[in-house]
């Protein structure tokens, strides 16, 4: 049988016959022998009487059993059997030799057995062909893909190699060679194959190298081995050292097939080993220059050991050095001849001998030198020491005794040595008489000393009390000055008193502000400033302190502007009277000095940057044109009482304290102020001071409240026909503030009620004892009798239908008291105008009592004047009249108070502090009126150094509020926000 074999990967099953062809390379053989499958069949067919043969399709038999059948005598036998099988198909016949019946006859059945049999055989025998054929096919199409694989990985490896191998005839002909070979040189195959080896382009560059390799293919060819270095040029010019191989291939016979070069790249070998060589020439020179160090430090050693024994023998002292047993290794002159002074055995504590052995012994104090010595050996104590006396019978003498632990690689070493200090003793000795007889020098010196310090302290308090007390004083009078002088200048009718007004006005702000510079130097100078930490805006704050200056920048033709960067937070923690205090006095100047030259505008700026967010920090700037300040002066300018020089206070006035103050103030807000002048140029002051923002924004009131229209509801209360009907009725007020009085009256006139006042609980009984009165209105706390007794007495006295009685109270927090009092009603202070009405409505008539309006809860500023707007109205006058008996009765009560803080009358700062929270609250001041009823509370269970954070911020909080005043009642631009 023959079966064809294509090349691999073809697939005969959808290819042409030519495509066939094509890829025919070979047959498979396969032998079949039919004796050996007819044989068993040929048998059985004579022992059962048959006769089996194979049928030809033309008709003709091929019989097995050599005999034909009977019935078909007409058929021929066929020559051969290759004639009966090749390209033919052929039947199996059988017959029996005997005649027999057809039907149940053991012929048939045998012969229908043989058919079965002989077709099973057949079968077999073609799946085993058809199988065998595929097995073979699919053997050599896998056998083929392997070796075609297994040549490309081969080529794969090879060319991946960094070797350069190739293949060449025994005459130097180069066949093949691999990938890394071209690769390296930048050369293609054709380039260098079939040509010969010495004139491929790798060696063209020497002639020399040439003729070598013509040699060494001579004598590969001849059967031997070469191997030798030569040098290459690489593609890049770079010069490469090869290790070169000519290997020749033998056949059976030891006859030479091919020869096989091959290179490797050692280059980076021969580097190596000029460096190693280069390294062991070295290493060769360092080891002579060691051995030479090493004698000469062993020369040093030795000259060294030489010295330090001379110089520790020269040491005045007493030297030993020790092992762990307390063995003496060595001992220094002094040693010596201290043991022989001594009287003692020289030997015993020579060289050799044990030290310890010799010094077991208890002390007169106790000690015992060689367990300690035996401590410090141990690692008890690194060091020890002890002094000891050794008198003689004419002279005195101490002796100084240290032991030291030296340790190095596992050994232990002690050194014993002993000083003489007796010198050093008698001077001990002299100085502590010396010191005894200075510590009573001393003593009576410190004595004198605290006393002056004593008086020194005393006189720079006296100072700054005084200045506070005078500033005070002062800004009293000043207040009521420049008040009127707004008075007069409404109601003045004459020409020409304009201008001496602005004159006074002019002369009594200058004072004014003199007066609170000399007041804040004072208090800082004392440590009684203390700085707030509240939420504020800095534009308002600029655009405020820019709008109070423009007046005097036009009219000194200064152009002033203000600018605030975009990166600065809009809101910050600190204190805006102490920043718009700095900020004024440095606008301020840079306005005074750059105005007064004609050929040159002025020019003043105040600019705001952010300088770092980590810290947060500001930069704040103040430049000006004007005429700045000398360079050796500059240092000076932050000095109080300082200015640039003397010239300057005659030309432009001024006391020297803004700059000091303002540094003063900066240096609390742990920020710094520097200043850069050029003279005649101008002046930039800079302050550079740490910030927090505020993390959310949150409402910060400003300085002053403004106004707040009146509610339509109140006229209800102050109808024409309802104060007709009110002028009837008499009322009664006991009210020992002044503020006070005047504002119920006020509230009083304005509801159509006629009024009588009392100073205290006692007058208002007498009054009420005069009959006529119709409700009576106590303040609850008053000196002499106050609200409840005045209540309790009338109670006890009045006969007939009980008059009511009604408290105004500001202690909004002891409200339960006055439910078991004689009171009817109470009012909380600050008292509205509505409110009082609807509650003296409610007591005085028996219509029903109007609904008191509620405020919306906004956050309190310095001084809100809705307050009392809604007590007592809008009339200017009489508000300009309340707030400067106001303020006349803050400074005095202000005053009062920190009297009574110096002198710890805590009964009196409870008074005091009622009494102008009672009026605080009646003006608007709310903030200082919660102060004033916390230090009414405090003052009654705290001592006074516990009260004095409280009195800080009472302080700055009054500073506030006066200023506050001040600007309403002295300056015309505020008049505007009252109107």
């Amino acid at each position: 049988m023959f079966f064809p074999v294509y090349q691999a990967g073809f697939v005969p099953e959808s290819a042409t016959l030519a495509d066939r062809r094509a890829a025919l390379r070979g047959f498979a053989v396969g032998l079949i022998y039919l004796d050996d499958i007819y044989q068993p069949l040929q048998q059985q067919a004579a022992q059962l009487g048959m006769g089996v043969g194979l049928t030809h399709p033309d008709g003709n038999y091929l019989p097995l059993s050599g005999t034909m059948p009977a019935h078909n005598p007409s058929y021929t036998l066929l020559n051969s059997h290759v004639e009966s099988l090749v390209g033919n198909a052929l039947r199996l016949t059988s017959w029996d030799l005997q005649p027999w019946i057809p039907g149940n006859s053991t012929a048939m059945k045998i012969y229908l057995m043989g058919c079965v049999i002989i077709l099973l055989l057949l079968s077999v025998y073609v799946l085993s062909a058809a199988g065998q054929h595929v097995r073979i096919g699919r053997q050599v199409a896998e056998r083929t893909l392997k070796i075609a694989r297994s040549e490309a990985r081969l080529r794969g490896i090879i060319d991946a190699m960094p070797v350069f191998v190739g293949e060449m005839t025994p005459d130097g002909t180069l066949l093949e060679c691999n990938g890394t070979a071209l690769e390296t040189f930048d050369l293609r195959r054709e380039e260098v194959l079939d040509r010969p080896f010495e004139q491929t382009p790798w060696f063209t560059h020497s002639a020399a190298l040439q003729a070598r390799l013509r040699a060494d293919i001579r004598m590969a060819a001849a059967g031997e081995v070469v191997r030798h270095d030569l040098e290459l040029v690489a593609a890049d010019g770079t010069l490469m050292t090869m290790d070169f191989i000519l290997v020749p291939v033998r056949d059976e016979q030891g006859k030479v097939l091919k020869l096989i070069p091959s290179a490797v790249d050692i280059s980076a070998r021969r580097q190596v080993e000029v460096a190693l060589l280069r390294s062991e020439q070295a290493l060769h020179e360092l080891n002579q220059q060691l051995e030479e160090r090493v004698a000469r430090r062993t020369r040093q050693l030795q000259d060294s050991e030489h010295f330090i024994r001379g110089v520790i023998d020269a040491l005045p002292s007493h030297i030993a050095v020790l092992d762990q047993q307390g063995m003496i290794l060595q001992t220094n002159r002094g040693w010596r001849r201290f043991a022989t002074a001594n009287g003692g055995d020289v030997a015993a504590v020579s060289e050799g001998k044990n030290y310890l052995a010799q010094c077991d012994y208890e002390q007169e104090n106790g000690l015992n030198v060689a367990g300690l010595i035996g401590e410090v050996i141990a690692g008890l104590r690194t060091d020890a020491g002890f002094e000891y006396d050794c008198h003689g019978p004419d002279h005195q003498r101490w002796f100084h005794c240290r032991i030291t632990r030296l340790a190095e690689a596992g050994k232990v070493w002690v050194v014993v040595s002993h000083d003489d200090i007796s010198a050093r003793k008698m001077a001990e000795l002299s100085m502590a008489q010396q010191a005894e007889e200075l510590e009573i020098r001393v003593e009576a010196r410190t004595v004198e000393l605290g006393a002056a310090q004593r008086e020194a302290e005393r006189a720079n308090r006296a100072k700054s009390d005084f200045l506070a007390t005078m500033s005070h004083e002062m800004r009293t009078p000043m207040n009521g000055v420049l008040g009127m002088l707004d008075v007069l200048e409404r109601q003045n009718t004459q020409s020409g008193l304009e201008e001496l007004i602005d004159i006074i006005r002019d002369s009594g702000r200058t004072l004014l502000s003199l007066i609170d510079d000399i007041l804040d130097f004072s208090k800082i100078e004392a440590g009684r400033l203390e700085l707030e930490q509240l939420p504020l805006a800095l534009d308002p704050l600029i655009k405020e302190v820019c709008t109070v200056l423009m007046p005097t920048a036009e009219d000194k033709r200064v152009a002033v502007s203000c600018r605030i960067a975009p990166d600065v937070p809009q809101q910050i923690y600190g204190d805006p009277v102490r920043l718009r205090q700095i900020f004024y006095n440095l606008l301020g100047n840079a306005i005074k000095f750059s105005a007064g030259r004609p050929e040159q505008p002025g020019l003043a700026e105040l600019s705001i940057e952010l300088h770092s967010r980590e810290p947060w920090c500001l930069k704040l700037a103040v430049n000006d044109n004007g005429i700045g300040i000398p360079p050796e002066l500059q240092a000076d300018v932050f000095n109080p009482f300082v200015q640039a020089e003397s010239s300057t206070t005659r030309h432009f006035g001024g006391s020297g304290l803004g700059l000091a103050i303002c540094r003063r103030l900066v240096d609390m807000m742990q920020g710094d102020i520097s200043v850069q002048s050029t003279p005649g140029k101008g002046t930039t002051f800079t302050l550079m001071l740490p910030v927090q923002p505020v993390p959310e924004p949150v409402a910060v009131g400003p300085v002053l409240a403004e106004t707040v229209s009146a509610d339509p509801e109140t006229d209800d209360a102050l109808s024409p026909g309802t104060a007709v009907q009110q002028r009837e009725q008499l009322i009664l007020v006991a009210e020992d503030d002044p503020t006070n009085r005047k504002v119920i009256r006020q509230q009083l006139a304005l509801l159509g009620y006629g009024s009588v006042v009392a100073e205290d609980g006692y007058q208002a009984l007498q009054q009420w004892r005069n009959g006529g009165f119709s409700l009576l209105l106590t303040d609850l706390h008053m000196p002499e009798m106050d609200g409840y007794q005045l209540a309790a007495a009338i109670r006890r006295e009045e006969q007939g239908p009980p008059m009511p009685i009604l408290a105004l109270t500001a202690d909004v927090l002891r409200l339960g008291k006055h439910e078991n009092s004689d009171l009817d009603d109470y009012l909380t202070k600050p008292i509205s105008l509505d409110m009082l009405g609807a509650t003296l409505q409610k007591w005085l008539s028996d219509s029903p009592p109007l609904e008191s309006m509620q405020a919306t809860e906004t956050e309190e500023p310095v001084l809100e004047l809705s307050v009392l707007y809604g007590q007592i109205g809008t009339d200017q006058e009489v508000i300009r009249e309340l707030l400067a008996a106001y303020q006349v009765g803050l400074l005095d009560a202000g005053s009062a108070l920190f009297t009574a803080h110096q002198e710890g009358d805590l009964a009196s700062i409870a008074e005091l502090a009622h009494r102008l929270k009672s009026s605080s609250r009646v003006v608007g001041a709310l903030r200082l009126a919660e102060l004033c009823a916390e230090l009414e509370v405090q003052s009654q269970h705290r001592t006074q150094s516990e009260l004095a954070p409280l009195f800080m911020q009472f302080e700055s909080q009054t500073k506030r509020v006066e200023d506050c005043l001040s600007e309403i009642l002295s300056e015309d631009s505020r008049a505007s926000t009252i109107n």
